[in-house]
């Protein structure tokens, strides 16, 4: 059974505590694999770059990227465990609503980062789309 399905059927029961249990369950394991999984990008990028092209300065774009995967696993992970939270509490005007807002501003942010910061720019408004999807999710 599907972590939304568990969490839509306690608290279909009205069991709140399990709702929680079931969170914090998927919380723990979702921060310690997106941790592990950080460590593991940011330690073998080049190993698993070099596979695809020995450009150097195609390798340097991937550094970028790479260090970028890494930085963001665990806000990634964090914000899809709160998208499913709310999906699986029916949530989905809230999720709508803070899509729509944290899309708007983070948009705002891409419209202008990348002429200035090139690249990294792009990165950045990623990351903060992301960052913002988990701040939505969790202040809710």
């Amino acid at each position: 059974m599907g972590i939304k399905a568990l969490i839509a059927s306690s608290f279909s029961k009205s069991d709140y505590k399990k709702v929680k249990e079931i969170t914090y369950s998927v919380l723990k394991i979702e921060a310690f694999t997106s941790v592990f999984l950080a460590i593991i990008l940011g330690t073998w990028y080049s190993s698993i770059a070099e596979l695809f092209t020995k450009d150097v300065e195609v390798l340097g774009i991937v550094r970028s990227v790479f260090l970028f995967v890494s930085a963001t696993q665990l806000i990634n992970a964090l914000s899809f465990v709160f998208d499913g939270l709310h999906c699986g509490v029916s949530d989905f005007s809230y999720s709508a609503f803070s899509l729509m807002v944290v899309g708007t501003m983070s948009c705002a942010f891409l419209v202008y980062a990348p002429s200035g910061f090139g690249l990294p720019g792009v990165w950045f408004g990623l990351t903060l789309f992301m960052l913002l999807r988990t701040v939505a999710g969790f202040v809710r």
